[in-house]
């Protein structure tokens, strides 16, 4: 809620920025099939809010041309705001010191493969969307799965990645 000029302001007048790590490196071995990440599931969502999202993913491979394909499930009252935007590695990558990279805009709900240079080196995955419960008026919940986009090696998540969850007020 606004604030004027002389009005003193509450705690619950301010909204927390919420982050969340992994709290340990996640590992999938050779598997194409979509599973709720370890740490960022049934993230929950308040009625009537819309918030920012930043998840930034550290991934490791043990495969030459790994890859790593990413969806985020929403539940209860949860809805796209607007489009999930990506900023990785393009899928051939094959060298840590790759600069090619994608930009793709896609659903929140959509798969998005991205790629990950073999190593302990590894790359980052950074995804930026708004999410929103003002449609429904019902809180809800998102939960990102991932999986390997091809079935070799491993493919980890280090405890480096994190979630930002931001409440924003729309106007």
């Amino acid at each position: 809620m606004p604030q004027l000029a002389g009005e003193w302001i509450l705690a619950e007048d301010i909204a927390p920025v919420r982050y969340i790590a992994k709290s340990a490196t996640e590992t999938v071995s050779a598997s194409t099939t979509m599973q709720n990440d370890d740490d960022f599931l049934l993230v929950p969502l308040a009625a009537n809010k819309t918030y920012r999202v930043e998840v930034r993913l550290s991934c490791q491979a043990t495969a030459v041309n790994a890859n790593i394909k990413t969806q985020f499930v929403l539940a209860g009252g949860a809805a796209q705001k607007a489009a999930r935007h990506v900023m990785a590695s393009e899928v051939a990558t094959t060298s840590t010191a790759a600069t090619l990279m994608t930009l793709p805009v896609s659903n929140v709900t959509g798969v998005v493969t991205s790629g990950i240079t073999n190593g302990t080196s590894g790359v980052t995955v950074h995804y930026e969307f708004l999410l929103e419960t003002t449609t429904s008026g019902t809180a809800g919940t998102f939960t990102m799965q991932w999986a390997q986009g091809t079935a070799t090696g491993t493919t980890s998540l280090t405890p480096s990645s994190y979630m930002i969850i931001t409440e924003v007020e729309a106007v």
